[in-house]
């Protein structure tokens, strides 16, 4: 696996200071994070090797199918092909198993999948079908619920709820792109699924194959497909919110503190996914091949510790360096740091005065007064679980990462022996 950043060319002890902001960004930028073997499945000659090896060519056939990830999100509609499988493993497919699901069937399950697939749709028209329903997925009033059902904790939904109405009252584009990529992080570890009509349409060809009827109707091929426009999606919107991102902070503004603090905490989110995404890929690949699994799980500890070590530290520090956070005055003339977080800990103004900054920083700071205790257990929370990986349920790699990037960026607000007021 090739994980390599930029930043491996200077001194680790090298500390970047806030005048190197862009150069810290290129670097989260120019990494390659565990792509090498979490997308590689999404490659394009690796979906036309799927269809040359496993089919024997496409009908003529055409279906109208909706598909989704996540029961609360109005489905994409798609035309798609019927095609000819040639092997049974085209009509087969894992998924990991709900949360709703007897403990038994924990870990991967294999299910049957539906022979369709997208034939004559250029990838570009795809990633702007793909956009439109992203940013139909965000501004959904169900979205931050869906996407964080199941979690133990709700300060995830929180802050995507902040979020989400603090984009909605300033219309920034930066916190747009944001949602929009943590939304497509969401459809990438989803499986997706073809509503209950659509699964209707498709299954009577499924039975001329000897295939069961599932509970969660889908298809292989065109999973990959879609994943694959949203793959690139979203490397265009990384760069983007990078870009803005640096923009903003480069600005070091109180106006800008707002619009920068949000976006920094939807990424810690997706930061969060990529590292419990990749932990989980390994270990149910080592759990379904065994000794033939190609992963061993230093690599994905190698993967998650370098997110925590570069994006995530660096990204954190600099934010603190340009906003001043701790930075304290006791000359005369001497501006001091901007922190609205610990100055409303003091029982002061935030400092902030946009409408939209102050609501979202007084929903923020609500939220870590009355769960600061939880998430300093988050953010204390080990790398990865303590365990060789052939064992582990892959439930717990989501409840040991969900809530740690965020609750250690918002700790570091406050002093470390800060506790909220009874």
């Amino acid at each position: 696996m090739q994980i390599r950043f930029a930043y491996e060319r200077i001194s680790r002890n090298t500390r970047p200071s806030s005048s190197q902001v862009c150069l810290a960004l290129v670097f989260w930028q120019a990494t390659n994070l565990p792509e090498d073997y979490l997308h590689s499945h999404l490659k394009k000659r690796k979906i036309e090797d799927l269809v040359s090896e496993h089919t024997s060519g496409w009908t003529d056939t055409l279906l109208e199918v909706d598909v989704r990830a996540g029961a609360r999100f109005v489905p994409m509609r798609l035309i798609v092909n019927m095609f000819r499988p040639e092997t049974i493993e085209i009509l087969y497919q894992d998924r990991l198993a709900t949360t709703t699901e007897p403990h038994a069937r924990r870990g991967l399950i294999q299910q049957s999948s539906a022979p369709i697939g997208l034939l004559g749709l250029s990838t570009t028209k795809l990633r702007d079908k793909c956009r439109e329903h992203i940013v139909e997925m965000i501004k959904s009033l169900h979205y931050a619920p869906q996407v964080t059902a199941g979690e133990e904790s709700r300060i995830s939904y929180t802050i995507l709820e902040a979020a989400q109405r603090y984009y909605m009252s300033t219309k920034s584009p930066l916190i747009g792109q944001a949602l929009m990529l943590h939304a497509i992080h969401y459809y990438m570890k989803s499986f997706v699924t073809l509503t209950e009509e659509s699964a209707n349409n498709v299954y009577p060809v499924m039975q001329f194959y000897g295939v069961t009827r599932e509970m969660y109707m889908s298809s292989r091929l065109l999973n990959r497909q879609i994943k694959y426009a949203m793959h690139k999606l979203s490397r265009e919107i990384t760069g983007d919110v990078l870009e803005g991102l640096e923009r903003a902070m480069r600005s070091r503004t109180k106006d800008s503190w707002g619009t920068s603090f949000c976006t920094f905490l939807v990424l810690c989110l997706c930061m969060e996914g990529l590292q419990i995404a990749s932990d989980t890929y390994v270990v149910c690949d080592m759990q379904r091949a065994g000794a033939n699994s190609i992963y061993n799980r230093q690599q994905s500890v190698d993967a998650c510790r370098n997110i925590d070590e570069n994006p995530f530290s660096q990204c954190k520090r600099l934010f603190h360096d340009i906003y001043k956070s701790h930075r304290e005055s006791h000359r005369v003339g001497r501006e001091g740091g901007f922190n609205p977080l610990a100055t409303l800990a003091n029982n002061s103004a935030s400092g902030l005065e946009q409408e939209a900054d102050i609501i979202l920083v007084n929903s923020i700071y609500e939220m870590v007064t009355r769960s600061y205790d939880e998430i300093i257990t988050l953010s204390e929370k080990p790398l990865v679980v303590d365990e060789n990986g052939f064992g582990i349920d892959p439930e717990m790699i989501k409840t040991n990462g969900a809530g740690r990037l965020v609750g250690s960026f918002l700790r570091s607000f406050f002093s470390p022996d800060w506790r909220p007021a009874d």
